[in-house]
């Protein structure tokens, strides 16, 4: 017995995303699930499930986890519930696969027709339209977004011939079809490095598909034919950074180059490095110069392909040494020290902050020097963002350089600022060391005038290490910057501190209170984002509120142009003050020392 299914991405219109597969009649629902993997062309990246429609709370199908809800009605596994039988004894005609419960990918599958009669090994594509979306682009709404700037030949791209070869490879009950399995397993260090030896660059860029490559090269300078077939795509991006060294690490950033150099002194087999990751990826391994996995203890490893270390290794100290590299890491530094202090700096006020450090003597050397550093600076490309559409014409007010540790205001909020340099006076005044210290990756040092205090007390009540130290510092400033996010699922500064740091001690111990007294003194003086009378939260609130308004206008008349268009005062009811320190902190009943008015528990306290 065969069934045959049509199955549809929803949400992807002009043109749809579907296929039509046949699966055998042994198949489990796991078993269809690497199916739909493959005929579609996603990574099996990310957690999916089965069930009678997006939002049913009724039967789902899936692999069960540790994390499941015991009190809730149990899922049926997907690696023990066949196919044939569930839909039948169900009398289903539709349901759906979700994968990704982020981007929420929602798959619309109709049962077509079941053949008693007819055989099959293996599952078979009949028929499809259209190219996958990438991977983590933002569900349907984000894919449509970035339809606008892919090629036509991107998004229709269908080939039902190597659709159906990579199906041959999945038969009933195998766990992971060999085609989904990444270069390196992210969560295993393989038992002997040197077998990395024998993969090469081509093996890593498998996790990405043509319009990533192709963008990548544009934005390395290299020539990519985009005509090409993906795999193709893969090796001659492969070509492009085994045939120009010295051109790709003219265009890293200081960490990865110091990175290379520990390399080469201290060699390792498989040209593997240890790195400290924290909460961020190496650039190297953003472009696909590198892979990376974790061990069982979380210690962060990148792992460089033998071909491209071969031609890398011979260039590196002669790059750090070239005049014009040292010029772009110099400013490099300064705009990635100013992101980190303010989580997000506009071009323009770059340029000031530039020639006010000394840097450069006029605004129109900061303007020129920015502007080259940008077209050679990975890490640049990386963190630029431009305010509004695309489209825009660029400004130095729409134009913004985000902090890689990727904290950001609520989104929309960053479009009200737009001047820059009119609020450039409410910026907190940092020295050139302050932005230098704040650039030093992979923990960068944020002024805090109670630091000193707060320091001693980790190395000398707690006997902690200078690096310990330092980590705890760093974790601490980490957690407040993103505290209000509504996806930051970390402890919060006070319990990460208590349960992680103070965990020896209980609340009657002297080192004890001391600790969270000066914790709170520590916190209380560190330079934060405030939004003048809101919390982020509130901020956000207020936008949705804006939002809703909006929509209601909007349903009340007939369509016009423009509908969809916020009007440039559409967040005037918000303002934005910049970095405050507060000197001591207010009681519950002062007024906010952010200047709002209101009082502080009312404000920036509430929840302290």
């Amino acid at each position: 017995m065969t069934i045959q299914f049509k199955i549809q991405i929803r949400g992807i219109k002009k043109p749809p995303v579907w296929r039509r597969i046949v699966i055998p009649s042994d198949f489990s629902f796991h078993d269809l699930h690497n199916t739909i993997q493959a005929a579609f062309g996603w990574w099996d990246m990310h957690l999916y499930q089965f069930q009678r429609h997006p939002f049913d709370n009724g039967w789902t199908v899936k692999k069960p986890d540790e994390e499941d809800d015991i009190w809730g009605e149990r899922p049926n596994d997907s690696r023990e519930t066949n196919v044939a039988t569930f839909i039948q004894h169900m009398g289903l005609e539709k349901f759906v696969y979700v994968y990704d419960f982020g981007d929420s990918w929602v798959h619309d599958i109709t049962v077509e027709s079941i053949d008693r009669e007819a055989e099959l090994s293996h599952p078979v594509c009949l028929a499809g339209k259209s190219a996958c979306p990438p991977e983590n682009c933002g569900g349907p709404w984000g894919y449509e977004e970035l339809k606008e700037e892919m090629d036509k030949d991107d998004i229709i791209e269908f080939d039902l011939e190597e659709v159906n070869e990579d199906l041959e490879s999945i038969t009933a009950g195998e766990e992971d079809p060999g085609e989904f399995t990444d270069s390196i397993n992210d969560y295993d260090v393989p038992d002997d490095a040197k077998d990395l030896e024998k993969m090469s660059l081509v093996d890593i860029l498998q996790k990405f598909c043509k319009s990533e490559l192709t963008g990548f090269a544009e934005e390395m300078g290299f020539d990519i034919d985009m005509k090409l077939s993906e795999e193709e795509v893969r090796k001659q991006y492969a070509q492009a950074l085994i045939d120009h060294p010295v051109e790709v690490l003219s265009m890293l950033p200081l960490e990865d180059l110091e990175m290379l150099a520990r390399l080469k002194t201290e060699p390792k087999p498989g040209n593997i490095a240890q790195c400290y990751e924290d909460y961020r990826e190496q650039i190297m391994e953003l472009y696909g110069l590198a892979d990376h996995w974790w061990d069982e203890d979380d210690n962060y490893y990148l792992w460089i392909p033998v071909d491209l270390w071969t031609v890398l290794k011979p260039h590196i100290e002669e790059v750090m040494d070239l005049p014009h590299v040292k010029h772009r890491l110099s400013i490099e530094s300064t705009i990635l020290g100013l992101a980190n202090l303010y989580g997000q700096v506009s071009l323009g006020l770059v340029h000031k902050e530039l020639v006010r450090l000394g840097q450069l003597q006029t605004i129109e050397d900061a303007t020129v020097a920015v502007a080259a550093c940008r077209e050679k600076s990975l890490l640049l490309k990386w963190n630029a963002h431009q305010i509004g559409g695309f489209l825009d014409e660029p400004t130095d007010d729409n134009q913004l350089f985000l902090s890689p540790y990727s904290w950001d205001m609520p989104a929309e909020l960053v479009r009200e600022i737009e001047k820059h340099e009119s609020l450039a006076g409410d910026y907190q005044q940092f020295s050139a060391m302050d932005v230098m210290a704040a650039s030093v990756m992979p923990i960068p040092t944020i002024p805090n005038p109670a630091h000193d205090d707060f320091f001693s007390m980790l190395t000398d009540e707690l006997e902690l290490d200078d690096q310990q130290a330092t980590a705890v510092c760093h974790d601490l400033w980490y957690r407040e910057m993103h505290k209000y996010e509504e996806d930051f699922d970390e402890e919060d500064a006070g319990t990460y501190f208590r349960e992680s740091v103070l965990y020896d001690y209980d609340s009657y111990d002297y080192i004890f209170k001391k600790g969270m007294k000066m914790l709170d003194d520590y916190l209380n003086n560190m330079p934060h984002w405030q939004l003048k009378g809101h919390t982020p939260a509130e901020a956000q609130d207020c936008l949705s509120k804006l939002d809703m308004a909006a929509r209601q206008e909007r349903q009340r008349r007939s369509h016009q142009d423009g509908d969809y268009v916020r009007p440039k005062d559409y967040f005037s009811g918000l303002s934005v003050t910049m970095p405050i320190i507060a000197e001591k902190k207010p009681g519950r009943n002062d007024p906010c020392p952010c200047g709002s008015g209101k009082k502080y528990k009312n404000c920036c306290g509430k929840g302290n």
